[in-house]
């Protein structure tokens, strides 16, 4: 992905988190974001806040 490509996808996720910010789904893709940055302790933070939203929504985390 190219710089560019990353600012613009990061400005779409932080959009969505103020949008529905109890949303798994946006976490982890801001945690998939970050993985393809090396952004590794970021993206473990924010996929366990994912983990745990999906946790209060009765699903499971793998």
């Amino acid at each position: 992905m190219e710089r560019r490509d990353w600012v613009r996808a990061e400005s779409s996720l932080e959009q969505a988190l103020r949008i529905a910010p109890r949303d798994p789904a946006v976490w982890l893709a801001l945690a998939r974001l970050r993985e393809s940055q090396g952004q590794w302790q970021e993206a473990e933070r924010l996929r366990a806040r994912a983990c745990r939203l999906r946790r209060r929504q009765g699903e499971v985390c793998d």
